[in-house]
């Protein structure tokens, strides 16, 4: 296929490929097609040398300049597809398809957890992104972003943290139904009053219940 998606419960990728070398392309248009069909162009996050920002601008005006695109606008549960558009034209000026190529239509993918027999979450943990740094006012730094990450409710930690506490939690509330025993390697899980309490066996009244590895950076004085 020559351009395919995949997706996780987060994001989505789509990547293609053409058999031939495209004269007069100067990139792709991405164009998200969700589950009802309406098509939408994804926004462009590079621009041609010499273009003013414009956060309106999609990438039918910037198309990528490359083979691979994140969509970081699919919502979770959510199903697309992508269409891959070449674009001709002059830089900074109106860009059109390139005449004589068909576009490319990737295959459809949901973004969900639930990839039988199990379920796989990832969050958006990076810290080193732009999208952060804006958050933080264009200052980012430890204790900027220090008290964010100490409230459970804060619009940054949360959107960091993506599913993954719902995927922990969810074990726990299973286990605490039905019965059954947790076997669990969590790195760097700093939640003392809330996870670290629950995976506590004793709190549960069967020590054999919890089977737990906290690698959790210790403070040396």
């Amino acid at each position: 296929m020559p351009a395919i998606a995949f997706s996780n419960n987060d994001i989505a990728v789509v990547a293609w490929t053409f058999d031939r070398h495209l004269d007069g392309c100067l990139g792709f248009a991405v164009i998200q097609i969700d589950a009802a069909g309406k098509e939408t162009p994804l926004p462009a996050l590079a621009s041609f040398a010499g273009q003013p920002k414009d956060p309106h601008r999609t990438t039918l005006q910037a198309p990528v300049q490359k083979f691979w695109w994140k969509d970081l606008f699919a919502q979770r549960g959510g199903t697309y597809s992508y269409r891959i558009v070449p674009m001709g034209g002059t830089p900074g000026s109106t860009l059109t398809p390139l005449a004589g190529v068909e576009p490319l239509l990737s295959n459809s993918v949901t973004l969900t957890e639930k990839r039988p027999p199990f379920n796989a979450y990832f969050n958006r943990g990076i810290v080193a992104t732009q999208a952060l740094s804006r958050e933080l006012k264009d200052k980012p730094s430890v204790a900027a972003l220090t008290p964010h990450i100490l409230d459970p409710t804060d619009p940054i930690r949360v959107h960091l943290m993506g599913q993954l506490f719902e995927g922990v939690t969810s074990l726990l509330d299973r286990a605490d139904k039905d019965g059954g025993t947790i076997n669990a390697a969590l790195y760097e899980l700093n939640d003392p009053k809330g996870l670290e309490k629950r995976l506590q066996a004793a709190d549960h009244g069967d020590p054999k219940s919890r089977t737990v590895i906290l690698g959790n950076e210790q403070a040396v004085d």
